[in-house]
This record gives structure tokens, C-alpha cells and sequence, in this order.
């Protein structure tokens, strides 16, 4: 019966080294065919070019790489861990006309501080993003229960928003803001800001100089990201 150790060993002699595994949301046959149904759908010209990908998450005051590299005789320099570590929460949208501001939100958000937060600072950014625009722009938002609720959608319908829907359960790989949130966690890692002002500060930064650079082949991947998910018959994608 093998042990951890030799198992180790024979990785070692085969040459094998051991990588951090990327994780993935488990999908069912049923999340599959959303998924494929929704990569499948025909759309016009253009259409992806008035999509502003939304979303919410929050980064941490004391985050720090999972691992670090050291000389084969040596061991890795202990990471001190917090069990609660200072966030901020913030939600932003993403185009290939342009960017939102980041929007600092509650850790906790209902559906009421949700469309205060799109009637203040959401809807007039994306309107000025898309002022150019000959066509109405459209809310891409995930399923997240603030975003689903009866409020919210007869608030967008008053407001006239269009949504992206139906958008497939358990698919940030086909979010291309998704990508915006790893730039800034990467700008974070090389910062390490001390304190929640510093850290909203280098938010700012990575954000404002980092993302917006990026913006077009962000979400310029969407026929590509469509592709992948059509070609793994609904499976992750690698992106």
C-alpha cells in the first residue's frame, strides 16, 4: 500500500511537480445544457460590443500567495493568516466601450441597496460609457439573489434596462470581468497595502490603469470563450 512519502517519491523520480489545482464550479448535465444553449444562441453584428459585464466581489487587507519559491534544502517562510481579515466589497462593470468606476457596496446586499447603488453610480456611468451608442446597452449580471429578485427586475424594466439573459448558472469562465478581478488581486500581491485606506487606494490603481488597458481583449474574447464551451460540449473552459 502506498504512503504520502512514497508517492512523493516515485512524483520526484518521474520528474512530476506538484502544482496548486485551479478550482472550478461543479457542473451538473443540467448546467451543461444551459450552457451550451446559451453559447449556441444565435445573436446580430455587433451584439457583444453593448454588453456591460457586472459583478460583485471583495478583496482582502491581508492577502498573500499561497506558496513561494526556495531552494530545494530550505522550507518555505511560515504565512502569518488572519482568521477575518479586513475586505472591501465593491461591484464595477466592464466593456469594450469602457469601464465603471469601482463602486464600494455593502458586505451584505439586498435588493434595495442594490438599485440604490445602480440608480446613483451604475446606470449613469454605463450611460455615459455607451452615450455614443446608436443602440440601448445591456446589463449583464449573474444569478446572485439580489440581482434576481421581483424588485430589481421592475426596477431595470422602469429604468428600461435590457438584461443578457438567460445567463447559465455556475459560469464565471464565460464573465470576462471575472479576468478584470484577477489583475487586481495580482497588482494587490505585489503592493501589499498596510492599512483599508491603502488598500482602496491600490484598487483604485490596479483598476483605473491595469483593467482599462485590457478592456477590448476582455471582452473581445467572448466569441472565443463561446467556442470552448460549444467545443467541451458545456464543460469549463480555461478561461
Amino acid at each position: 500500500m502506498s504512503t504520502p512519502t512514497t508517492d512523493w517519491r516515485a512524483a520526484k523520480k518521474a520528474r512530476l511537480n506538484y502544482r496548486l489545482r485551479p478550482t472550478q464550479p461543479l457542473l451538473t448535465d443540467a448546467h451543461k445544457r444551459q450552457r451550451l444553449s446559451f453559447a449556441s444562441t444565435r445573436r446580430p453584428c455587433g451584439f457583444w460590443n453593448r454588453v456591460l459585464w457586472s459583478d460583485e466581489t471583495s478583496f482582502a487587507l491581508y492577502s498573500d500567495t499561497r506558496g513561494q519559491w526556495v531552494p530545494e534544502n530550505r522550507k518555505p517562510v511560515p504565512k502569518q493568516t488572519v482568521n477575518w481579515p479586513p475586505r472591501i466589497r465593491v461591484w464595477a462593470g466592464i466593456s469594450t466601450e469602457g469601464a465603471t468606476k469601482l463602486v464600494r457596496i455593502p458586505k451584505h446586499m439586498d435588493s434595495a441597496a442594490y438599485c440604490r447603488m445602480l440608480k446613483k453610480k451604475g446606470i449613469p456611468q454605463a450611460n455615459n460609457i455607451f452615450s455614443e451608442s446608436p443602440q440601448r446597452w445591456i446589463l449583464m449580471q449573474d444569478g446572485d439573489g439580489c440581482h434576481t429578485a421581483k424588485s430589481t427586475r421592475k426596477f431595470l424594466l422602469n429604468k428600461g434596462i435590457e438584461l443578457l439573459e438567460p445567463w447559465p448558472a455556475h459560469s464565471p469562465d464565460l464573465n470576462p470581468i471575472e479576468n478584470a478581478w484577477s489583475m487586481v488581486e495580482q497588482h494587490l500581491q505585489k503592493q501589499r497595502p498596510c492599512s483599508i485606506a491603502d488598500l482602496w487606494r491600490c484598487m483604485k490603481k490596479a483598476w483605473n490603469e491595469s483593467v482599462e488597458e485590457k478592456l477590448v481583449q476582455l471582452c473581445g474574447s467572448m466569441p472565443r470563450r463561446l467556442q470552448a464551451v460549444i467545443d467541451g460540449h458545456g464543460s469549463n473552459t480555461n478561461y
